[in-house]
C-alpha cells in the first residue's frame, strides 16, 4: 500500500544567469591553460620561437599587398632630363610652293653647335615620300599606287565605311562595298587615320594599321588604342599579292569618322597644351643648306636628320647616331629644341621581380618553419638560411630601389603624380619589408642556435 505522506524531491532548475557564469569561468579556464601550455611549451621546444619568427614574413608580405603594389608603381629606373644650355631655335615655315604633300615644312635652325663646331642657319626639309618610287613599301604609306616594274593593271579604289564600335571605343568597323571585286588579288588592306589641324589634314602615323584583312562579307574590325575623342578621317588601300600581275590601289576617299570616346591608351602627351600640338610638324627632316649654300658634309658633321614624333619628342639623327631632345612650342611657328639625356636611376627595374621573389618565398618560409618545429635538424636550418638570403637580399634591391627614386625626384626628375616617395603605403611597405627581413634573420640565428646536432635520419 501506497504511503500517501512520501513524495520525490525534485532539485530546483538553476537560472540562467548562473548557468552563463558558469560556463564563463569553464571557458576563461581552458584559455587560460591554452596561453599556459603554449608559452610553456617554449620550455620543452627550443626552436618554436624560431620557427615562428620564421614564418611572419610569409603573412606579413602577404597580407600588406595594398601597400607594396602603389609603391612597386612609383619606382623608376630611368628618366630623361633637359641638358643645359643645349637650346636650339627652331622657325618652322609652311612651304605651300614646293609641297608635294600637304604637311610639307621647312625648319630653320638659327644655330646648332656640334663636337665645338657652330653652324649658323641651317635649313632642313620635310621628307617626301614620292608617289612614283620603285621600292616604297606601299603597306605602309599613305600614297596613290605605282606601276612597278612595268605593270599596268591597279587595283579598284576601295570604297569604305568606317564606324566606332559603341560598346568599345577601341574598335572600328570597317566596310568595304567593293570588297567582291578587289578580293581575288588583294593581300590585304592599309588603314590610314586623319586629324585636321588648322584646315589641313594631316596623317597619324601612330594609328596606321597594315595587314588588314576583309572578311568574304566586306567587313573586318580595326584596333585603334590611341584615338582621343573627337573628328576624324579614315583611308583605306588596297595592297596587292605577290605575282598577280597588279598594284597597290590608289587611297580611297577619305570617310569622316566621330569618336564618341577616347581609347584605352590615348594619353595627351605634348607636355603641355593638347595632342594636336606638334601634329603638324611630325614627321622626318634632312639638311639641306647652311645659310644659301648647299649641304655637302664637312669633317664634322656628314648627314644631320631631325625626326619628330607626335608628342613632341624628337631626335636629331648626325652622321648616323642619336641625340635625343625635346621639342617646345613658342607658338607662331617658332620651337625650342632641347636636348635631353637618360639619367639611369637603377640599373635595370628590379622592383617588380624582388616583390614577386619576396611573396613567393614568404609563403614558403612558412612551410619551412613547420620544418624547423618539427624536425629540427641542420637540413632544415640550410633551407631556412637559403630563404633568409632570398628574402635579405629581394628586399634590400626593393628599399634601394625606394630611395633611388626619392633621390631622382630631389634631383631632378619631375612628374605630376607624386613628389616623394615616402606616402602612406611606401612607409608601410618599408615598415613590413624591414620587419620581414629582421623575423628572418632571427628566426634564422636562434634555429642556428638551438637545432638538434645528435638528429639521425631513421629509414623506416
Amino acid at each position: 500500500m501506497n504511503d500517501q505522506n512520501r513524495y520525490e524531491e525534485v532539485p530546483q532548475k538553476e537560472s540562467f544567469g548562473k548557468k552563463f557564469l558558469k560556463g564563463l569561468k569553464a571557458f576563461g579556464r581552458y584559455w587560460k591553460f591554452v596561453f599556459f601550455d603554449f608559452f610553456n611549451s617554449f620550455k620543452y621546444n627550443n626552436m618554436k620561437l624560431a620557427a615562428i619568427l620564421f614564418a611572419l614574413p610569409g603573412l606579413f608580405l602577404g597580407f600588406f599587398m595594398f601597400a607594396h603594389v602603389p609603391t612597386l608603381r612609383h619606382v623608376i629606373s630611368t628618366y630623361s632630363k633637359v641638358v643645359e644650355g643645349s637650346n636650339v631655335n627652331i622657325k618652322a615655315v609652311f612651304n605651300d610652293e614646293t609641297a608635294d604633300v600637304d604637311n610639307d615644312y621647312v625648319f630653320t635652325l638659327d644655330s646648332y653647335t656640334y663636337n665645338g663646331k657652330e653652324y649658323k642657319n641651317l635649313i632642313l626639309t620635310k621628307d617626301v615620300i614620292s608617289k612614283d618610287t620603285v621600292g616604297i613599301n606601299q603597306a605602309e604609306y599613305a600614297i596613290d599606287g605605282y606601276a612597278e616594274n612595268g605593270e599596268t593593271d591597279q587595283l579598284a579604289t576601295p570604297e569604305i565605311t568606317v564606324v566606332q564600335v559603341s560598346e568599345d571605343p577601341n574598335n572600328f568597323t570597317l566596310t568595304v562595298s567593293n570588297n567582291s571585286d578587289l578580293a581575288e588579288n588583294t593581300a590585304s588592306y592599309s588603314v590610314f587615320v586623319y586629324q585636321n589641324v588648322d584646315g589641313v589634314d594631316y596623317q597619324i602615323s601612330t594609328a596606321t594599321r597594315t595587314g588588314q584583312f576583309i572578311g568574304d562579307e566586306g567587313t573586318a574590325t580595326v584596333h585603334i588604342t590611341n584615338l582621343d575623342k573627337g573628328t576624324y578621317k579614315f583611308a583605306v588601300k588596297a595592297i596587292a599579292k605577290t605575282n598577280s600581275g597588279f598594284y597597290s590601289s590608289k587611297l580611297s576617299e577619305k570617310v569622316v569618322v566621330e569618336t564618341s570616346d577616347a581609347g584605352s591608351s590615348y594619353t595627351d602627351a605634348d607636355y603641355s597644351e593638347g595632342s594636336l600640338k606638334f601634329i603638324k610638324v611630325a614627321g622626318d627632316y634632312t639638311l639641306v643648306k647652311i645659310g644659301d649654300v648647299d649641304f655637302v658634309g664637312d669633317d664634322v658633321i656628314t648627314t644631320l636628320k631631325l625626326h619628330i614624333n607626335l608628342n613632341g619628342s624628337s631626335k636629331f639623327i648626325i652622321n648616323g647616331k642619336d641625340v635625343n631632345t625635346r621639342l617646345y612650342d613658342n607658338t607662331g611657328g617658332n620651337y625650342t629644341s632641347r636636348q635631353t639625356e637618360t639619367i639611369h636611376v637603377i640599373p635595370f627595374d628590379f622592383s617588380g621581380p624582388a616583390l614577386f621573389i619576396l611573396t613567393l618565398i614568404g609563403f614558403l618560409s612558412v612551410f619551412i618553419s613547420l620544418d624547423l618545429n618539427k624536425k629540427k635538424n641542420l637540413g632544415s636550418v640550410v633551407k631556412a638560411a637559403l630563404c633568409t638570403g632570398v628574402i635579405l637580399l629581394a628586399g634590400g634591391l626593393f628599399i634601394y630601389s625606394i630611395f633611388a627614386t626619392e633621390g631622382a625626384l630631389k634631383s631632378g626628375f619631375e612628374n605630376e603624380v607624386y613628389t616623394t616617395m615616402f606616402d602612406k603605403n611606401c612607409i608601410v611597405s618599408m615598415s613590413v619589408i624591414i620587419a620581414s627581413m629582421v623575423f628572418s634573420l632571427a628566426g634564422l640565428i636562434l634555429a642556428f642556435i638551438n637545432y638538434d646536432r645528435t638528429y639521425e635520419k631513421v629509414d623506416r
